[in-house]
């Protein structure tokens, strides 16, 4: 029996060497995008616990459930909304519910009148926000951990903390990239 013994464990034991180094990775990642970002730890956990209770509250609301698609982007205790919704009711009912989430101190509503965009839109978006995200991160027009990029039917919405001169200058570089839109920026300037 003994001799089994190590043979076995071995082989019990070997499924859970990808656990370990998913859980080594993930704990990397995560302490290198803390690390990167320029909120401080606690900003990054109250931003992150401001996200969670805006989406419970739009995800519990069964209108905006079936007919629309919102999407709630959190920085530094301000929220930006995206996506889009049929009625103009349904856009403020949004708006409405976010704003009485404890702890928000600015919502901009940027919901769009109009059905949930399609997958392939979305796909399109995924990869028109790593356009811009590459731009930046090769340009020298500012930090990329200082930009949150959101993009939402070839619109594409700027978030974060940059100077007057490199917010114009990554708003102008991100408007030349084949496919966007429209830029909106929301800055928050720092001397």
């Amino acid at each position: 029996m003994r001799n089994y013994l190590l043979p076995l464990t071995i082989f019990l034991c070997l499924p859970l060497q990808g656990c370990v180094a998913t859980a080594l990775i993930s704990s990397a990642a995560l302490a290198a995008k803390t690390t990167v970002d320029p909120r401080s730890t606690g900003e990054q956990i109250d931003d992150t616990t401001l996200l969670l209770r805006t989406q419970h509250v739009l995800e519990n609301d069964p209108a905006l459930r079936q007919h629309a698609r919102v999407v709630a982007t959190v920085w530094q205790d301000q929220i930006l909304l995206t996506g889009e919704a049929p009625t103009t009711s349904l856009r403020e009912k949004a708006l409405q519910l976010v704003r009485r989430v404890p702890g928000v101190r600015t919502v901009w509503n940027e919901i769009r009148p109009g059905h949930p965009i399609s997958s392939g839109q979305i796909a399109l978006d995924i990869w028109l926000a790593s356009q811009v995200r590459t731009r930046v991160l090769f340009s020298d027009q500012a930090r990329l951990s200082d930009i949150k990029v959101i993009t939402e039917n070839n619109e594409v919405f700027l978030l974060g903390r940059v100077t007057a001169e490199e917010g114009r200058r990554v708003a102008t570089l991100t408007s030349r990239i084949n496919g966007v839109h429209h830029v909106t920026t929301a800055w928050t300037l720092i001397r």
